[in-house]
Formats: C-alpha cells, sequence, structure tokens
C-alpha cells in the first residue's frame, strides 16, 4: 500500500483550546415591546454585516442600532474565543473551554433549536448551491433541510451538469432551477425564507473556467429572490469532500465517527478522511487515490458494461507475444496514455454510470488471484497520479497498461467476466487496507461509534459490506452519499443541524405537475386506493398471484407490477418506496420481466425492500442488515433465495432496503400486509424511470409509462389506481381479489 499522507488535526477535549466555526453569539434587543434572540457565528467575518443584515430582516434600519449590536457582539467574541497564536506564528481564535462557549453538540444544538423556536426571522437561513455534474439546490433554516432540488429531476436528464460552455444557456439553466425552489420549496412549519443570511457554493475540479461560471450562479440568486438590502448576507465556499463529510456526518446517528469520503475526484482531492465528533468536524488524513476514477476506467475494458466496441481498441494494444515489463511494452503504453490524454482514441469519456454497472456485472465472474490482482491493486494505488483522460500524464508516474488485464478480457467474455469481479475484489481490498491504516493512526475502533462512509465510491455496496464485517464496526452511508448531497454539506457547514434531525431520503419536489393529477384520475377512472382498502389492498393485488386462482380454469393469476409515485421524491440516487417499481419476489421470471421494463442488461440486480421484523428470517441474526437507504449488501439466507429468488443478485447478496414503521409508515404497512399473504414482508423494488433518464416526477409520465411498458400492471399516484383497461376489472373477476368480505369493484 501507499504511504498515507497524513495531516492530525487535534480536537477538542477536556476544556482544550479549540477553534470557534461553530460557537453562538447570542444578544438580545428589544423590540416593539418583546424581546428578540439573535444569534450569531464567532468566526463571522464581517460582525457589522451580519448585525445590519439580520436587524434590516426585523425591520430595524437605525445605523446607531446596527453599530451598537455589533460592538457588544465583538466584545462577547473576544472574551468567548479570545485570538491565540499557533506553533507557527499564525493568529487564530480559540475556544478556552468548549462547554463554557456552548460548543458540544447537545448545548449547540439544543440552544439552537430551543432559543430559536421554530421562527424563521430568528433562525439563520442558509442556501447552498452544488454546480458541477448532479448539480443541486438545498435551503436549510435552522440547520434543518426543507427541500433538494436535483436540477437532473427538473430537466430530466440524468447526471445533470450545467452547460459551462455556453454562458446564456448556463444563465437559463439556473434561473429556472432556483425559481422552481423559489416558487415550490416546501418549508415547515413557516414559509421558505426569500433572503438567506449564508450562501453557499460547493467546490468541484472538472472544468477550468468555473470560477466566473460560480460568480455568476451566485448573481443568479440575488436576482431570483430580491429581497432588501440583499438576497444573501454572506457567500462563503465549502471544499468538495468538506462538503461531502459534514452531509454523511451529521445525518448519521453516530457521536464520533470517522468519516470516509472518497470519488472521482473533488477541488480538495479524491480520497479524504475526517474524525467528526459532536458538532466539530475535522480532516485528519489526504490519501494519493483517485478510486473513483480508476473504477470507472477499468470499467472502459468491459463491453457488457459499456454497451460498445471500447475492447477491441483495448484488445489492438495487446498481442499476446511482447512481455508485460519489457521496453517494447512501456513505450506501447507511454503511446497509449498520451493518446488518451489528448482524446485521440477511446474511451473518449466514461459515463457516470458505468461504476454501478460494473458493481452488478462483477457478480457474473470469479475473481482471480496472482498476477491480475496484484496488477490491479498496484493500479488502485498508484491512481492519485494517473487519471487517463483528463488531459495530461504525469512523466514522473510511468505506469505500464494492465498487461494480464488485457491477456483476460482479449481471452473472451469468460474472462471479461472474471475480470470484473478481479477488479470489484481489488477495489474492496485496497479501500479496506486504507480505513484500517487510518483506523491505527486515530486511535482505532475503540474510539468511533462507527464509520460513516459518502462520495461516489460509497455507492459501492460490495465494499461497504466488507467493511461492516471485517472491522466489526456499524457503517452508516447517507441516502445522498455522490455529488447530489453536496449542496446540503454545504448548508451544514455552515451551521450543523439540530438533534434529532428529520432524514434526508425524502426531501425532494412534489410532482410538478401535481394539479393535474384529479382530472386524469376522472378521465381514466381511476379507483380510490384508501376506498378499496389502501395497503392492504395493494398487497392483495400484489400477491394474487400466489393466492387466487382463476376463476374461468386458466391457472394461476398473472403476476403484478405496481408502479408506486407518492409524496415528495426522494433525495439520492435510490428509489426507496415513493417513486418505485414493485413485486412479490418469487421467481426468477419476475426479475427479468423487471430488467426488460426498463431496458437494463440481464445481469443488474434488483433489490429488495425488508420490514424491519423479517431481517432476521432473511438475512441472520449476526449480519448487519439495518439499511434504509440500500447502502449494504449481506448475503441472503439460502432457504429464502430458494423460496424468493428475485430477492439475492447472481453472487446471493442483497442490496436491499430495511423498512421500519418509523422509517415509511405507509410502505411499512404494505410490507406487513404482503407479509401476511406470503409469509415474509418483502417485495422487490427498483427506481420508476427508463433507461437514460432520472426518476420520474410528473404524473404525465408516469401515465405514459403505463400506456406504452407491457409489463407495467398498475401505477399508484398519491391515492389513486390507474390501471391499463380493463385490466384491474380482468384481475378482479379472475382471481377473486376481495376488500374484506366484499368483491371490489372498479370503474
Amino acid at each position: 500500500m501507499r504511504a498515507l499522507i497524513l495531516g492530525l488535526i487535534s480536537f477538542a477535549r477536556n476544556g482544550a483550546a479549540t477553534p470557534c466555526p461553530h460557537v453562538l453569539l447570542s444578544e438580545t434587543v428589544l423590540l416593539d415591546g418583546s424581546q428578540k434572540h439573535l444569534h450569531f457565528w464567532a468566526d463571522d467575518d464581517d460582525l457589522d454585516d451580519a448585525a445590519a443584515s439580520i436587524l434590516s430582516k426585523l425591520g430595524v434600519t437605525d445605523e446607531s442600532a446596527v453599530v451598537t449590536l455589533s460592538s457588544r457582539l465583538r466584545t462577547k467574541r473576544d472574551e468567548v474565543c479570545p485570538k491565540t497564536q499557533d506553533d507557527d506564528g499564525d493568529t487564530e481564535r480559540a475556544c478556552k473551554n468548549t462547554a463554557a462557549a456552548g460548543d458540544s453538540a447537545a448545548l449547540l444544538r439544543a440552544h439552537m433549536l430551543d432559543e430559536f423556536g421554530g421562527d424563521t426571522r430568528g433562525e439563520m437561513a442558509v442556501i447552498g448551491l452544488y454546480p458541477g455534474h448532479d448539480a443541486s439546490i438545498a435551503i436549510a433554516v435552522g440547520g434543518r433541510v426543507q427541500c433538494v432540488l436535483e436540477l437532473e429531476r427538473l430537466f430530466d436528464v440524468r447526471y445533470f451538469c450545467p452547460t459551462y460552455s455556453d454562458e446564456t444557456r448556463f444563465r437559463d439553466e439556473w434561473t429556472r432551477a432556483l425559481a422552481a425552489v423559489r416558487e415550490r420549496c416546501v418549508c415547515d412549519p413557516r414559509p421558505c425564507p426569500r433572503a438567506f443570511d449564508v450562501g453557499v457554493v460547493v467546490g468541484f475540479s472538472l472544468f477550468t473556467n468555473s470560477g466566473s461560471r460560480q460568480m455568476m450562479v451566485r448573481h443568479i440568486v440575488e436576482d431570483t429572490f430580491g429581497g432588501p438590502p440583499r438576497a444573501v448576507a454572506r457567500w462563503r465556499s465549502v471544499d468538495h469532500h468538506e462538503a461531502h463529510a459534514h452531509t454523511a456526518y451529521f445525518a448519521s446517528p453516530f457521536r464520533r465517527a470517522l468519516v470516509v469520503s472518497y470519488d472521482g475526484g473533488g477541488n480538495d482531492g479524491a480520497f479524504e478522511v475526517y474524525v467528526g465528533e459532536y458538532s466539530k468536524m475535522a480532516r485528519v488524513a489526504r490519501l494519493d487515490y483517485n478510486l473513483g476514477h480508476m473504477y470507472r476506467f477499468l470499467a472502459s475494458f468491459l463491453p457488457e458494461v459499456t454497451g460498445d466496441a471500447i475492447a477491441p481498441a483495448w484488445c489492438a494494444d495487446y498481442d499476446g507475444q511482447t512481455q508485460p515489463m519489457s521496453a517494447a511494452w512501456k513505450a506501447r503504453s507511454r503511446a497509449t496514455w498520451l493518446a488518451l490524454a489528448k482524446h485521440e482514441r477511446p474511451p473518449f469519456g466514461m459515463d457516470l454510470s458505468w461504476a454501478g454497472k460494473l458493481m452488478g456485472y462483477s457478480a457474473t465472474g470469479s475473481a482471480r488471484s496472482g498476477a491480475l490482482l496484484e496488477e490491479l491493486e498496484s493500479l488502485y494505488n498508484h491512481s492519485g497520479q494517473l487519471r487517463p483522460g483528463f488531459g495530461r500524464v504525469d512523466k514522473q508516474a510511468y505506469i505500464p497498461l494492465p498487461y494480464h488485464l488485457l491477456a483476460a478480457v482479449c481471452s473472451g467474455v469468460e474472462g471479461q467476466r472474471n475480470a470484473a469481479a478481479t477488479i470489484q475484489r481489488s477495489f474492496e481490498n485496497v479501500v479496506l487496507g486504507a480505513i484500517e491504516a487510518v483506523l491505527a493512526r486515530t486511535g482505532g475502533a475503540e474510539r468511533f461509534d462507527g464509520v460513516v462512509l459518502t462520495g461516489g465510491c460509497a455507492l459501492n455496496v460490495l465494499a461497504n459490506q466488507l467493511i461492516a464485517d471485517r472491522l466489526r464496526m456499524r457503517v452508516f452511508v447517507p441516502p445522498n452519499p455522490g455529488d447530489e448531497g453536496l449542496a446540503v454539506g454545504g448548508l451544514w457547514a455552515a451551521g450543523p443541524p439540530p438533534p434529532r434531525v428529520a432524514s434526508l431520503q425524502y426531501l425532494g419536489f412534489d410532482l410538478w405537475d401535481g394539479d393535474d393529477l384529479a382530472a386524469e384520475a376522472r378521465t381514466r377512472g381511476a379507483a380510490s386506493l384508501a376506498a378499496l382498502g389502501g395497503p392492504d389492498f395493494l398487497a392483495e393485488l400484489l400477491a394474487s398471484h400466489r393466492t387466487g386462482n382463476a376463476s374461468d380454469g386458466g391457472g394461476r393469476c398473472p403476476q403484478a407490477i405496481v408502479a408506486v409515485v407518492r409524496g415528495r421524491q426522494e433525495h439520492g440516487p435510490r428509489a426507496l418506496g415513493h417513486r418505485s417499481l414493485i413485486a412479490v419476489p418469487d421467481s426468477d421470471a419476475i426479475r427479468e420481466r423487471m430488467n426488460a421494463l426498463k431496458h437494463r442488461q440481464w445481469y443488474r440486480p434488483v433489490a429488495p425492500m425488508v420490514a424491519s421484523e423479517d431481517l432476521e428470517a432473511v438475512f441472520g441474526h449476526d449480519a448487519f442488515a439495518d439499511s434504509p437507504y440500500m447502502s449494504l449488501a449481506p448475503k441472503v439466507k439460502p432457504a429464502v433465495r430458494a423460496a424468493f429468488p428475485a430477492m439475492a443478485h447472481l453472487d446471493g447478496t442483497a442490496r436491499h432496503q430495511s423498512v421500519s414503521r418509523d422509517d415509511e409508515p405507509w410502505v411499512w404497512a404494505l410490507l406487513r400486509a404482503v407479509g401476511r399473504r406470503i409469509g415474509l414482508g418483502v417485495l422487490i423494488n427498483t427506481s420508476f424511470n427508463t433507461r437514460g433518464h432520472p426518476i420520474v416526477n410528473t404524473v404525465r409520465d408516469s401515465l405514459k409509462m403505463l400506456d406504452e411498458l407491457p409489463d407495467l400492471d398498475f401505477v399508484v399516484i398519491e391515492d389513486w389506481l390507474f390501471s391499463k383497461p380493463p385490466a384491474l376489472r380482468k384481475r378482479e373477476l379472475m382471481c377473486g381479489i376481495r376488500n374484506g368480505k366484499n368483491s371490489v369493484t372498479v370503474s
């Protein structure tokens, strides 16, 4: 393993001096005969500006009041967080006693929640923006996230990235997106803010002209929201992995956690390690890896993953004769890396979907040991120096082409599938080794409540499961570990959330055209699901192929696939019951129908939803099976696989969603009702979208898919059950579906 590049940062313990980014300064002012509590951050660069901004929101414009308030705040800051000099002579503010300063998580968060009292005028309003691929906008009030817009869901372009090459389009895209947030974000308990104390832009590193565009985004925010004297009182920038770490840690159940953020690279690296303790976050290590980029690059060797003819270009480099360490092979490697850097040969770009496909495809083969495994681990270990296709090759970091990988890939389909399994295995080995090394340098596993994984690579559920199993530690992955979660991380870098913050998974937007739903229901003769029996009726519909027999003697009832579109959209890449395709997982055929419906590759898994009461029955008592966001992939018990073969992937694992009553009451009730009919509270679930498009968020598209996709039988939109006429009536007559004691009538 490559040497770790550690920059250890000390933390507050036993009243030691610590930096003050999350210390509140509180002052009370008399306004219209009543007291008003105001709160500021001790690290605010300009307390005069901050005081003026919050007083203006309260309707106070008297200049003397601003001067008086800012003077009192500066005095209090100097008392609580005096300036000190470190060993290098640098000056910074530090808190001499964290308890007195209110810097512990319990004091800080409870203080924020109680003192603010839910009044948005007294709470800090923050808007966060991430302008890279998977662009997003988020709003928080008092640290509580109110909504998140993933721009792909608005523009119907998967992994949406703003058009940096065209200033006019770039401005139009952000104007439309910010207008959608302004008009459609739902805040609780009061209307959403139209002016913000802090605006945050999260960094990335894909474009050389990103700086000017980020400034443009700030101006568009000001133009869209307006508000005296400014829409945003002050702006700040947050680094890419800093935002990832804040999103994941503050969404976790842990008080002390090792936080690992790794992906294909941001403005601050590609493999960053932090320690989160209560309300504080500090980076403790930066490792010289870019595992996300290398994993996706290695996918380009596999034609069943990329779906195109990249592999022949690779096999042209391999003649089976040249020896791997010979001068000729090194020269050929050098020429290939340069051609890739200049975009003179494929792969010219690497699809962001390849990583997920490779992870699923890896189950089709068997991982190899020996030269191939060692070669791939070496590539991962050098991945921080070699980034194919990024316009340059580091002359000091010469790495030969993967000779043994090419030999396997060019030998045929079996070799390609075994290569995929070995690519995954070597990835897991390197990640696990890196985390074990960092743990050893930061006090060991006993110091932490658990490990938090985030960044795009945290979507690799096989690696997540291995880390949980090998370290015997609790592992948490947020519902939004990819770049779509960075706007939320920006919010929480500006101010941490209060205790017991609501989960993030359902903070997307309601249906864009929800106002059209009632008319569509009338036109199409949809039935009220609540009137039919709610989740219990839907469970009967889903299980009728097992519990009912065709009355005309035609054998068993046909099995149903149902789309569910309810409530606010999921935030993050996984469908978690609000925009899902679901079915009973009791045959391989239903998995094949699911994949055919979405035009997906045959090897792609579908994920089960499992009621929390049935987790042990599915996975066993010793499995790390609590996974509300599809973050882990434990082995399914053999007997359960035999009875419900569509639950598990080809390797026997299941990337499941565990569902408790508290997680999602309606989905939990549905699973329990299914369990009463088939013996286990499980359904298979995949996102409701078609190939190349993000998860659906319109009535129009939902019904269009119902009309056009032969394998889709029903769509539930809010409380309305839509069917292909006369499918529901036919199923009722054939299978005797009943609501209590009465047969169902649907017009």
